[in-house]
């Protein structure tokens, strides 16, 4: 049952989660499933798997990962591919689609100009200490803390862009 219909219009409406690694990313997109929003991935982290691949594809590009953001902004030479996966995605993905994957929060930028339609942009923060401690439990990073804290930097610059300030 899609909970977001509306007869007066029918613009497609795009919903991106942006959060850092263990910020409650995949909560969000479990609730956007729920509410009929065709969030593609699997059905426990809700990561779409062709944004995931080619965000690591530009990470790698800059030579670096998800555990080492640069503290800087990446170069990005892949803008064919994103605008051939926003083409395929948005004509697959219904009036109510979005996708998810923590990897966005550094290559949103390089995204953005191939929105259409009604987009919003859910930006997800959890207290960087906690998103440090459940990457250290499950053996992921000993730098969790600076890792966080430069992923909610970036969400919030993107936003800002987004919104035009």
């Amino acid at each position: 049952m899609e909970f977001f219909s509306d007869a007066n219009n029918q613009e497609q409406k795009t919903y991106i989660v942006l959060g850092g690694h263990r910020c409650g990313t995949s909560f969000m997109g479990r609730a956007l499933h729920k509410a009929g929003i065709k969030i593609s991935g699997d059905p426990g982290r809700f990561e779409d798997i062709e944004f995931v691949k080619l965000n690591e594809r530009i990470l790698a590009d800059n030579n670096v990962d998800w555990r080492n953001p640069p503290s800087s902004e990446i170069v990005c030479n892949r803008q064919d591919e994103i605008e051939a996966l926003m083409k395929k995605k948005r004509a697959s993905g219904g009036q109510f689609w979005g996708w998810k994957d923590p990897r966005q929060a550094l290559t949103i930028d390089h995204y953005l100009p191939y929105l259409e339609g009604d987009t919003y942009l859910i930006c997800i923060f959890r207290k960087p200490e906690k998103s440090a401690e459940s990457l250290a439990n499950m053996g992921q990073s000993r730098n969790g803390v600076n890792m966080s804290l430069e992923y909610n930097r970036r969400i919030i610059e993107a936003a800002k862009r987004f919104i035009g300030l």
